[in-house]
């Protein structure tokens, strides 16, 4: 509804002027340099899963994950408050659950590591409704201020500018990064320009989830 819209939201509107406040406003504006595209993986592949399974395509255990995987799970269900909780992360990313099946599990940790980035906390099974969301690029019902803050921050720093939340592209990055949300589909060359880009701006390879979506969001976010 229109009064869900980041774009009509006066607090995302007032946080946007908090950052300019702050002076991050550094103009990115000059051509990306060859040597940002030279970091390129050269079958363009720049998703985080994709690069792991190149890595550790010959350990996949029983229940989906590598072994590298399954030490990022183990710190995520490391961080669940109760067993439930943790039992309940177990059965979204091992088995997967209404609507997130059609996913690998290696996927679907992803998801639940940036869902704990988006909100705090480890998903359980009265979350799966909000990973569905985000795998399916839609914001999720519950929102969170302080991400669509950092998505704004890094709107500055990528285009140099600030969000005209009138125009729809610039809107909508503001969404798809703040909930860290996943393409319908994958354009590889799309993602190519976008860790170029990432990597001209930032001076270093993408090493977080939330350098990830930042490199999804440059990508299918629109914004030109």
């Amino acid at each position: 509804s229109d009064d869900d819209s980041v774009a009509e939201d006066d607090e995302t509107s007032n946080a946007e002027e908090d950052i300019t406040e702050d002076g991050n406003t550094d103009s990115t504006e000059d051509e990306e340099g060859t040597e940002a595209g030279d970091e390129t993986t050269e079958d363009g592949t720049v998703e985080e899963e994709i690069l792991e399974e190149e890595l550790d395509d010959e350990t996949v255990q029983d229940n989906g994950l590598t072994e590298m995987s399954q030490a990022r799970f183990d710190i995520l269900a490391a961080k669940s408050i109760t067993r439930k909780q943790e039992r309940d992360v177990e059965e979204i990313v091992y088995e997967g659950r209404d609507g997130l099946s059609e996913i690998i599990a290696r996927e679907r940790l992803g998801l639940a590591e940036d869902f704990y980035t988006v909100y705090g906390r480890v998903p359980d099974k009265t979350d799966v409704h909000k990973l569905v969301s985000m795998l399916n690029t839609e914001r999720p019902g519950e929102r969170n201020l302080e991400q669509e803050k950092k998505a704004l921050t890094a709107f500055i720093q990528v285009y140099g500018r600030l969000v005209d939340f009138s125009n729809p592209q610039e809107h909508a990055f503001i969404d798809y990064l703040a909930y860290m949300m996943r393409p319908q589909g994958r354009d590889i060359e799309e993602e190519k320009m976008a860790l170029a880009k990432y990597v001209y701006i930032y001076k270093q390879l993408p090493d977080t989830g939330w350098a990830w979506s930042i490199i999804r969001s440059i990508a299918y976010g629109g914004v030109r």
